[in-house]
């Protein structure tokens, strides 16, 4: 098999994405899994956040305030401007640009052995897991309508960079090993070196989605609901 780029747009191809990178995405999801407990457990249990109630409002007053209505909610002006400061193509354009060079960094960081590609994941699933020990309300409509976006396209970003260490051992052994070449090892990387550039390809459409979802849609539910 050739390094054959064209592979990739091939629908054939793209369809055994998944059947190829079966254990890649098995052990990417588990260890997301972990980092994300391990967030949970550790914000949660932090006793410096272990507010009082003029400081608790304080925090989620960045995105309510008190008043002596019936719900005790009212949007300030500030909070309003902070939720549309980046309604804007100007920051959608950033906000992808942010996401996208994060997670494809995790991509090129299989080529090391994936260890930065496991330090970005350890960040995101952590901050992922930290999520929810926060307020219902922001959870639901200020984090999910882009999240279920975002947290796949981690998961892509992590698969990615274990293809190409996968690949990359692949050739270390060709080039150690008596029993067989570096060609025979190229050769068996190539599927996978493919599968990471379609990573790639699959993490540039979801970011793109959850950044037009968290640019013009999330500061709207949030004004609705707060």
């Amino acid at each position: 098999m050739s390094l054959d780029l064209m592979d990739v747009f091939r629908k054939d191809y793209q369809m055994g994405y998944f059947h190829r990178n079966k254990k890649i995405f098995t052990l990417s999801i588990i260890i997301f899994l972990i980092f994300a407990f391990v967030g949970y457990v550790a914000y949660d249990s932090v006793d410096d956040y272990n507010l009082d109630e003029e400081y608790e409002k304080e925090i989620d007053g960045n995105i309510v305030s008190e008043d002596e209505d019936d719900f005790g909610l009212i949007v300030d002006d500030e909070v309003e401007s902070a939720l549309f400061e980046d309604y804007n193509i100007g920051g959608f354009i950033e906000l992808f640009i942010h996401n996208f060079s994060i997670d494809i960094s995790c991509i090129i960081g299989g080529l090391f052995l994936s260890i930065p590609t496991l330090f970005t994941t350890f960040i995101n699933g952590a901050m992922f897991g930290a999520i929810f020990t926060e307020n219902p309300i922001l959870i639901l409509f200020g984090v999910l309508p882009h999240g279920i976006f975002e947290i796949p396209s981690s998961l892509f970003a992590l698969a990615g960079g274990f293809m190409l260490t996968s690949a990359e051992l692949k050739l270390v052994k060709g080039l150690l090993s008596s029993k067989c070449t570096v060609r025979d090892k190229f050769q068996e990387s190539v599927p996978l070196i493919k599968d990471a550039i379609i990573s790639a390809g699959i993490v540039f459409i979801l970011l793109f989605i959850a950044a037009f979802i968290e640019t013009f849609i999330t500061p709207v539910l949030m004004y609705l609901v707060i």
